[in-house]
């Protein structure tokens, strides 16, 4: 995501703001290590992910165009329901889909995920650029995101679980696609 959101400042004529970002990711990356999953609770971590998360949106928000400039709003968004999944579903991911995910080791499982990005990449039409609307960026992200559930969906059936963890991982990726962004 970092280098996506350097090349776009830098496609958007903000050439030298390099340096700039990627000071702004080292130093939100420090900020947000502060707080270790799982260690600290659910609140504090987001609480932490949210103040560290003030500068970097005002810079990045500022090198893209109007029409890009939901895109922290929604990354962040993104996060925060990540996050809340890895909390909320940690015994689900601890008991069944940790072990459900060596299926990966398979050639032909790791192979057909593969083909299921590409083959979304090239219908969803999608490129290094940010899209100008949330519509636009969710009808990329979120084939991208079934590619993985419908895997793990066809091949965790000895792990039960997996099924509730598929429905929450789909709800936590379209939430971001749900909100208003200014």
């Amino acid at each position: 995501m970092k280098t996506l959101i350097i090349a776009n400042c830098v496609e958007n004529g903000f050439v030298g703001i390099e340096d700039d970002l990627r000071q702004t990711f080292a130093d939100f990356d420090v900020c947000s290590a502060k707080m270790k999953l799982y260690v600290d609770t659910k609140e504090n971590y987001l609480k932490n992910i949210e103040e560290c998360s003030v500068e970097p949106t005002k810079k990045i928000k500022s090198c893209l165009t109007k029409k890009q400039s939901y895109f922290p709003d929604y990354l962040l968004n993104m996060v925060r329901k990540q996050v809340e999944l890895g909390y909320d579903d940690r015994d689900i991911i601890i008991t069944d889909l940790t072990p459900c995910m060596k299926i990966f080791e398979n050639a032909d499982v790791a192979s057909s995920y593969l083909t299921c990005l590409s083959d979304t990449a090239k219908r969803t039409n999608d490129t290094a650029r940010i899209p100008d609307t949330v519509e636009i960026m969710c009808s990329r992200a979120l084939p991208a995101v079934k590619c993985m559930t419908d895997i793990l969906d066809k091949e965790c059936t000895p792990y039960p679980l997996v099924k509730k963890y598929i429905q929450d991982n789909l709800k936590a990726n379209e939430y971001p696609c749900q909100q208003k962004y200014d």
